[in-house]
């Protein structure tokens, strides 16, 4: 790339701001990024390199910088390009760099301890990059910066290398670095490793304390390449009070053969502090400084997979998102790809988003709050416009995850939204958050990582099963890691087919020994331990790299010079045991007892954790527990890690906690999970309810049943306030066992019957009315126990409830009535409200709809009275519903138009929407299809906005239906396939099998019999398993519909003779006037017009006396037909009249011509209307007369 001129633009997002300076491989330029409004270092190559070879490089440095996240390491942003060619955008470090601070007389003579501080923290940043296999190779003062509080930042990876990489390759033809610092090897052609970069830092260091580099103005490097006689001058000689064991160590790091330097940046870290006023190491572990010589692993056998995630993560940029699970045993290396996966990411600019599964105390649906709050916390860097934008219009139910964030600015006027009431409304969540991961996506593609997918609870499971669906042509990759044998087979948490599955299986020898050679960093494995791995065959990651580090922590493999030796006897290696758990507790005895008792209290907190919790509980104050957590770092158990939250530690692998955490004894780990408990409650302050899971969690397992049972019944609440029933069943069978061990106090006993309720009402709302049923007799028990009116009053309501679903009405009426005689002395007016209301539904159920009627309107008196708006527009509801059921239409659609005004007064969107879609059916049924329409249209808008699929999939069925009933089936059947799609996908198996009817009857008017036939079929076994009799009634009724067409004419009459059946049972007058009017049907069509006759009659008597409009003209032309057959001509006469004034009404209902010519086709109208014609021409009467002249006028209105 050529030189960038200032105010000029990189990528239309980097303002450069001007030159910072140059280096062996770039320029880097000050810049401001106008999306994330902050200033930002940019690198870019010279022009001398071509562009293909820049971009390699770049990628390179991407990558690695990526895989990289130490304080003294400056962070990586992005990689970009523009026309111009790739550019990298890192941390704008702001100061100066060390070349400047030396220029300006810093050294040993006038800082000891400032040049002591800012070498150690360059062994530390040294000593991290080569435990992930990375060599640095341009380390230079002017590669060193020093922010404004004088922290070092080590910077400009252009030129590091995987060292493992490089491991036996052959001589190099190219040198690359500067020359003032570059070690003699690499001038001679040989591969650098980690050596080369203490050549470096000794030159460095020679000219930090001396002020001068050795043989200056010659390169050092030169000189000692090409004689390998040379020396440096002692630095003594050109300053005073240098410590001799310094001096030493720059010496030891500045020979000219790499075997015989410092094999560890420990080892000189451990000098300065010893010759310096530093902090001091840990004591008693310097068998960890030999094994902390271990670098990390490479990964090896893995290529076919990482090719497969490499081609996702390329689909995923360009809009084709994909879902994978990468399984395997544990410790077979799934996180160590991951690892792999997110830098490849890195290199393609994509946001990366790693978010762990936890067992200890998670609250439901954590991972997924995690997950926005790193996506808030990112996003956060830019304008609030974009957050806003992102977010989208469901910022309510996000702040019901992630309620800290109410007070950001981009949050302004927006609530937390109010408890999920279903499964709709948690599906309506999911929506929202992936909505707003998918519109992040088109701005910056999305790597999205869910690790160890086995803690998840139920509802981020199905939550990640809903983002794999939705994902197909969003720029997201989701990844999800779980252990083999535990992925969901069957269920709501199961992974959809459309899943890509990796899993991982053993390594090879060959590939273990690869393995253990990166381990080693040099790519040579000891003859014996090589000889071990071929006999034993141990191809599990995991193990091998423990196996190795208890080898190192045991002195049996010791590096000499440049490599491992394998020190002892052969036999030792039988007695290495044969699991990873095993391993790791074997070198987890090994530890100082101040480690392994911060190792056990970090057990108990969770593979996850921060060192304030330690330190609330850890006997060894501070100094004490940090030498502890160096040790452990040193062992590789665990690792610090830095993100938005700040720093945080985490167990190296899970299996590491688990196998610490079975090794606590039984006692001892209860004091600490108490001691947990107690120190989460102390930082949490009085703000305990975000804890609640955590501490319930704690005081559990540690037995302190009066907090656990407290903490649990709240973390239960929480649980269910997003609809994760099966934690908030968890938390309250943990409550109520603890309540069980506290004995029988009068707290404890109200405890119980308020947890059997509250358990009764989950399982209610989970559908499991029996079980229901029984925990609220458990609860009564012990209400009455307790002598607790309000508890007996609420258990025997959900009692009440739970009988009534389960059809047993007679239980069902008793517990409603003693609960209101209770609610009564109570005074408990609001309950008493409840309680009619519930009365009601039982006479309702059994048909009782006078007696019905009575108990809503004294429920919606109290609720007048107290002024309770929510209870009178439930109740008008209900008793728009019953009147409907009774045939009275017009007077349910005017209790429903109150309801509705109501409903829309308190901002109640939901009852608004259900009251649209009531309103919509009874207008269908008095045939007033242009208002139904209307009122379906708004439901269906107001289910959108409010994010309720199931509610839309309803409203989008209820169109289907308006539009079969206008005469249109192929628009029918299209919005029908939609609404039996989206309840499938809900899993709404009793709607989804209402909606397969209406499309059978669709798709029969079609004349598609044969996929007709299969979904009745469907919804005839669906509503039968369901137990859902007027599901069975309506599937009845289009089966006979479909014999009748087929010829069948007797198996038409036993269909809808069952239905007859039916509709006597379930007390609807409705669905017996469709059955009549079916049996008319076939009855003519098999040729018994008496028969015909009776039922038409019938059928026309029903639907005249509950205003069903639709169904009365189809009755009354039927029977006007059969008395011209039966030769009762007069007779004739005067129905065709009756069924014309009929359909008169019903046409002049329809606005559009379209929808009237539909409809006349639909229902034979024109047939019907000549047919009036004919007998009015033959009959000589006024009556006649008048037919003819109402058939032509009705005949020009559907021609209009």
């Amino acid at each position: 790339m050529r030189e960038v001129a200032d105010s000029e633009w990189l990528g239309d997002r980097y303002e450069v701001l001007g030159r910072i300076g140059s280096g062996g491989t770039g320029v880097v330029y000050r810049a401001r990024d106008c999306r994330e409004e902050r200033e930002v270092a940019i690198k870019v190559f010279s022009t001398a390199l071509s562009p293909a070879r820049a971009t390699a490089l770049l990628r390179e440095e991407f990558e690695t910088l990526c895989r990289l996240s130490h304080p003294n390491i400056v962070r990586m942003f992005a990689l970009g390009e523009d026309r111009r060619g790739p550019f990298l955008v890192v941390e704008l470090v702001p100061g100066d760099d060390l070349s400047q601070h030396m220029k300006a007389g810093l050294n040993w003579a006038s800082a000891p301890e400032r040049v002591a501080e800012i070498a150690g923290q360059i062994c530390g940043a040294l000593d991290y990059i080569h435990s992930r296999d990375v060599a640095h190779l341009d380390l230079k003062p002017s590669n060193v910066l020093l922010d404004r509080s004088g922290t070092v930042r080590v910077t400009d990876f252009g030129l590091a290398v995987r060292v493992s990489e490089l491991a036996g390759a052959g001589p190099r033809a190219q040198v690359s670095g500067t020359l003032e610092y570059i070690a003699p090897e690499q001038l001679l052609g040989r591969p650098p490793d980690f050596r080369s970069d203490f050549f470096s830092l000794g030159l460095l260091l020679y000219e930090l304390v001396t002020g001068q580099l050795p043989f200056a103005p010659e390169p050092a490097g030169v000189v000692m390449a090409e004689n390998p006689g040379a020396h440096p001058a002692r630095p003594h000689r050109l300053v005073s009070n240098l410590p001799p064991a310094l001096e030493t160590v720059m010496l030891r790091l500045l020979r000219r053969e790499p075997e015989d330097r410092v094999q560890s940046a420990l080892e000189v870290l451990d000098i300065l502090r010893r010759t310096a006023p530093m902090k001091a190491p840990p004591a008693g572990a310097p068998e960890a400084l030999q094994a902390r010589g271990l670098v990390a692993g490479a990964l090896v056998g893995r290529e076919e997979e990482v090719r497969v995630l490499d081609r996702c993560l390329a689909d995923a940029v360009r809009g084709m998102g994909q879902a994978v699970q990468i399984s395997g045993l544990p410790g077979v290396g799934k996180t160590r790809l991951v690892r792999e996966l997110v830098g490849l990411a890195g290199t393609r600019g994509m946001g990366r988003f790693e978010i762990r599964c936890h067992e200890a105390g998670s609250p439901p649906l954590e991972p997924v709050a995690e997950l926005i709050r790193r996506m808030l916390g990112w996003l956060e860097q830019s304008s609030r416009e974009t957050v806003s934008r992102h977010l989208g219009e469901q910022k309510g139910l996000l702040l019901s995850l992630v309620p800290e964030f109410i007070d950001r600015e981009y949050m302004a006027g927006e609530s937390v939204a109010g408890r999920l009431a279903g499964a709709a409304e948690q599906q309506a969540l999911f929506d929202a958050v992936i909505g707003f991961l998918v519109s992040t996506s088109q701005e910056c593609p999305l790597l999205l990582v869910f690790e160890d997918l086995r803690w998840a609870d139920s509802a981020t499971r199905q939550f990640l099963r809903r983002l794999a669906d939705a994902i197909s042509d969003a720029h997201i990759l989701a990844v999800v890691t779980i252990r083999s044998g535990e992925t969901p087979e069957a269920g709501e948490g199961r992974l959809p087919p459309s899943i890509l599955h990796l899993e991982l299986t053993p390594l090879a020898p060959e590939q273990s020994k690869a393995l253990v050679g990166s381990l080693l960093a040099s790519g040579q494995v000891p003859r014996v331990l090589g000889e071990w791995i071929d006999e034993k065959e141990p191809g599990n990651p995991l193990y091998l790299q423990e196996v190795v580090r208890s080898l190192a922590e045991e002195g049996r493999l010791q590096r000499r010079r440049s490599r491992w030796l394998y020190v002892g006897e052969p036999a030792h290696l039988d007695a290495v045991p044969d699991g990873a758990a095993e391993v790791i507790g074997l070198r987890s005895l090994r530890l100082r007892r101040e480690a392994r008792e911060v190792l056990d209290w970090a057990a108990v907190a969770g593979e996850e954790f921060r060192r304030e919790i330690i330190e609330g509980v850890c006997s060894g104050g501070r100094a004490g527990l940090s030498e502890a957590l160096e040790e452990l770092e040193d062992r590789q158990l665990i690792q610090e890690e830095y993100g938005s939250g700040g720093r945080r530690y985490l167990f190296s692998h899970s299996l590491v906690r688990e196998v610490t955490y079975d090794q606590i004894p039984v006692r001892r780990r209860r004091r600490l999970h108490v001691a947990m408990g107690d120190a989460l409650e102390r930082q949490a302050g009085g703000e305990v309810e975000p804890e609640a899971d955590r501490l319930a969690y704690h005081f559990y397992l540690g037995q302190n049943w009066h907090k656990a049972a407290t903490y649990a019944e709240a973390a239960a609440a929480r649980a269910t306030s997003l609809y994760c029933l099966d934690d908030g069943l968890r938390y309250l069978d943990w409550s109520l066992d603890a309540l069980g061990r506290l004995g029988e106090t009068d707290e404890t006993l109200e405890g119980k019957a308020r947890n059997w309720r509250l358990k009764g009402e989950l399982l209610r709302r989970s559908g499991d009315f029996r079980a229901a049923a029984g925990a609220h007799e458990e609860g009564l028990n012990w209400a009455r126990r307790a002598e607790s009116d309000e508890e007996i009053t609420r258990n025997l309501n959900n009692f009440g409830l739970c009988q009534w679903h389960l059809g047993a009405f007679s239980d069902a009426l008793a517990a409603f009535t003693e609960a209101t005689v209770v609610a009564e002395r109570l005074g408990e007016r609001e309950l008493q409200g409840q309680l009619l209301n519930s009365i009601g539904l039982v006479h309702w159920s059994l048909s009782e709809f006078e007696q019905a009627l009575a108990h809503f309107q004294r429920a919606l008196d109290l609720a007048l009275a107290i002024q309770d708006s929510r209870g009178q527009g439930i109740l008008l509801a209900n008793m728009g519903l019953v009147c409907a059921a009774l045939g009275r239409y017009e007077e349910a659609i005017d209790l429903t138009l109150k309801g509705l005004e109501i409903w829309k007064a308190r901002g109640d969107r939901q009852e608004e929407a259900i009251a649209l879609g009531n309103l919509a059916t009874f207008y269908v049924r008095l045939a007033r299809y242009d208002e139904a329409r209307e009122a379906t249209l708004s439901a269906l808008e107001t289910r959108r906005e409010i994010g309720d699929r199931w509610g839309e999939a309803v409203s989008i069925a209820n169109l289907g239906q308006i539009l079969y009933h206008l005469g249109r089936p192929e628009e029918a059947a299209s919005h029908l396939r939609r609404a039996v799609a989206g309840l499938r996908d809900l899993g709404d198996k009793r709607s989804e099998a209402g909606n397969l009817i209406n499309l059978a009857n669709a798709l029969i008017e079609m004349g598609e019999r044969a996929k007709a036939k299969e979904c009745v079929d469907q919804a005839m076994a669906a509503a039968a398993q369901l137990e859902d009799r007027s599901a069975q009634a309506f599937a009845h009724a289009t089966a006979g519909r479909w014999h009748r067409l087929a010829g069948e004419i007797d198996k038409a009459v036993a269909e809808h003779r069952a239905l007859l059946g039916l509709a006597g049972e379930i007390g609807e007058p409705s669905i017996e006037v469709e059955g009549r009017l079916e049996l008319a049907k076939d009855f003519a069509a098999q040729g018994d017009l008496e028969a015909s006759r009776k039922e038409a009659e019938a059928a026309a008597r029903a639907a005249r006396s509950m205003g069903m409009a639709h169904e009365l003209w189809q009755a009354l032309a039927l029977l006007a037909r059969v008395r011209r057959e039966t030769r009762e001509e007069v007779e004739a006469v005067d129905v065709f009249l009756d069924a014309l004034m009929v359909l008169d009404r019903i046409l002049g209902g329809l606005h559009e011509a379209r929808d009237r010519a539909s409809y006349a086709g639909w229902t034979g109208v024109r047939g019907v209307l000549d047919e009036a014609k004919e007998i009015g021409t033959t009959v000589r009467s006024s009556r006649a007369r008048e037919l003819v002249h109402a058939a032509e006028r009705l005949l020009s209105v559907i021609q209009a």
